[in-house]
């Protein structure tokens, strides 16, 4: 039996924290548990529900991450994750309002 019991949340570097906030908290529901401003760093925990949450940094330099570049495996540190839905409606809904997103 493994030591943990599941991820609490991932760390991702943004140039934009209001996008951010605002795809994932549109799109998928998500809740903000905080938003926190602290002079040159400004970072948010997003509830992504059955206790996992993004955590999102926006950076004021150019860290090379921020750009959220499109290719697979030239994304960053974390390239992608994956969020599990109940049911074949909920995944059916998150696609439509990705496609509807662009």
């Amino acid at each position: 039996m493994p030591l943990t019991n599941g991820c609490n949340h991932v760390t991702i570097v943004t140039s934009d924290l209001d996008r951010f906030i605002d795809f994932y908290t549109r799109i998928f529901d998500a809740r903000v548990r905080m938003d926190l401003d602290e002079g040159a760093l400004r970072h948010a925990l997003i509830d992504m529900g059955s206790d996992f949450c993004l955590h999102p940094f926006q950076v004021t330099w150019d860290s090379g991450q921020e750009a959220g570049l499109n290719e697979i495996f030239t994304r960053g540190h974390v390239d992608h994750f994956a969020i599990n839905v109940p049911d074949r409606a909920a995944f059916q809904e998150l696609r439509e309002r990705l496609v509807a997103c662009g």
